[in-house]
């Protein structure tokens, strides 16, 4: 059996400075082994391309897959684990190169044929929830429009900036937002 790998742990500075400063934190690099097959292709066709660097490459494209691969595939352990991923770019505010590497997952899904709900910002669980719903209208025989429910796309939303959706998530109406979202994450499609 191959050995289990482990990401190396964070080197701390033992004696933080005096003062407000943060405490500096040493993140380990990105390991090259992570760049197989499919990712190494991903990676190569998007560096000449943008100024982002590789590791939010990689998490797009890991995103775009669960997207692509949605509940077709799934691990036992000891439930079936779906593909489903949340990825958080920790970069400056207003640096370009979190969306464009988004961007370029959003291109990808639709050039394979996908569809997808994107989803700009999260403002409630309800208008969450609307917009992840998928329906056709359809008149029945008194001529009321009817909404049926339909198998749903992908869906991939953006969320700029973390602090607004946290300062959201503190008004009254917004409160359950975090909690969808973890309900959203984790869900089960009930056999029929």
């Amino acid at each position: 059996a191959a050995p289990e790998w482990s990401p190396p742990p964070l080197a701390v500075v033992e004696d933080p400075p005096s003062g407000d400063h943060a405490t500096p934190i040493k993140t380990p690099k990105f390991p090259k082994t992570a760049w197989r097959s499919l990712f190494g292709t991903w990676r190569d066709l998007l560096v000449p391309c943008t100024e982002a660097p590789s590791v939010m490459h990689f998490l797009t494209f890991t995103v775009v897959a669960g997207l692509l691969l949605r509940r077709r595939v799934w691990f036992n352990h000891p439930h079936p684990t779906y593909p489903n991923f949340y990825a958080g770019f920790i970069a400056p505010t207003g640096d370009p190169r979190k969306t464009t590497a988004l961007a370029f997952g959003e291109r990808l899904a639709r050039e394979v044929g996908e569809r997808l709900t994107i989803i700009y910002g999260l403002a409630s669980p309800e208008g969450l929830l609307e917009r992840l719903a998928a329906y056709r209208e359809e008149e029945d025989a008194r001529g009321k429009v009817q909404r049926l429910p339909i198998p749903s796309p992908a869906a991939l939303a953006y969320c700029d900036e973390l602090g607004a959706v946290i300062a959201k998530t503190k008004q009254e109406g917004s409160a359950g937002l975090l909690p969808t979202l973890a309900r959203l994450y984790d869900g089960r499609i009930e056999d029929e």
